[in-house]
């Protein structure tokens, strides 16, 4: 199923049992714990990829994840 992406569906990425692929700079920030102005430097810096969405930046979920979680585990 494909879902459309709006950031006014959702106020609060961590607490929804199914996040949108993709979140909106201020939906990032908070999932992440920062503000809004660093997760646009580490985009502008490369560090976070972003697509314009309606016209929006936006920025895939599981990049932000793997900002989070920078070692995945593996079977040990």
């Amino acid at each position: 199923m494909i879902r459309a992406v709006q950031s006014h569906e959702r106020s609060d990425p961590q607490s929804d049992p199914n996040p949108p692929a993709w979140l909106s700079i201020r939906e990032a920030a908070s999932y992440l714990g920062v503000g809004p102005r660093l997760v646009r430097r580490l985009v502008r810096e490369g560090r976070l990829p972003a697509r314009r969405l309606h016209g929006a930046a936006h920025i895939p979920k599981e990049a932000i994840d793997r900002i989070l979680d920078p070692f995945p585990r593996g079977p040990t």
